[in-house]
């Protein structure tokens, strides 16, 4: 049985990958090759376990951490373009560079906000504001919710299963009401 042992050292944070189709089935396959390996004593991988994980994934996509670049072979680069279109402008430049798709700026989706109805100082708008930093969540909002109605109500079950969440981790919703009137 594999033992837990202390942690290489190896760091990649969550966010700092793109977790796209391809990235997330990489990853997916990786964790599988791990669990088949036996490399799971318990419910979870050991420490050593995960940095493997990391290198693994780091290898097959050619993530560079330091640079926040993927960097790959030549051969590589043909496959990577046949997969995904427009890919190359990441050869060289930083992936914070992408632009978000039409209509999903943090701008234009509290405009949307707005025009559902939350406006400042209700738990909806403020539930906006802390989810629409992450590009995913702008984009649900904005290309699977298409009724002003059921935008308002897709914030309002946001910010009850977040306040649901955080009273399960010990936090109350005074607390979190106070948090609110703090801002």
């Amino acid at each position: 049985m594999a033992q837990n042992g202390p942690s290489k050292g190896v760091k990649m944070p969550m966010g700092s990958a793109d977790w796209n189709d391809y990235n997330t089935r990489v990853v997916y396959e990786i964790f599988v090759e791990q669990v088949d390996a036996g490399n799971r004593p318990n419910t979870y991988l050991s420490n050593p376990r995960y940095d493997e994980v990391i290198e693994k994934f780091a290898a097959r996509t050619g993530w560079d951490n330091t640079k926040e670049t993927v960097t790959a072979t030549v051969e590589r680069w043909k496959q990577l373009k046949a997969d995904t279109p427009g890919c190359t402008k990441f050869m060289k430049s930083f992936t914070k560079t992408r632009e978000d798709p039409p209509d999903c700026s943090i701008k234009d989706v509290m405009a949307l906000v707005e025009e559902c109805g939350a406006v400042e100082q209700i738990n909806e708008y403020f539930i906006a504001i802390e989810i629409f930093i992450k590009k995913d969540q702008r984009e649900m909002f904005v290309n699977y919710l298409r009724t002003p109605t059921g935008r308002f109500g897709w914030l309002k079950k946001k910010y009850e299963v977040k306040c649901q969440s955080e009273s399960k981790n010990g936090s109350s919703d005074e607390e979190y009401e106070f948090d609110l009137l703090a801002m």
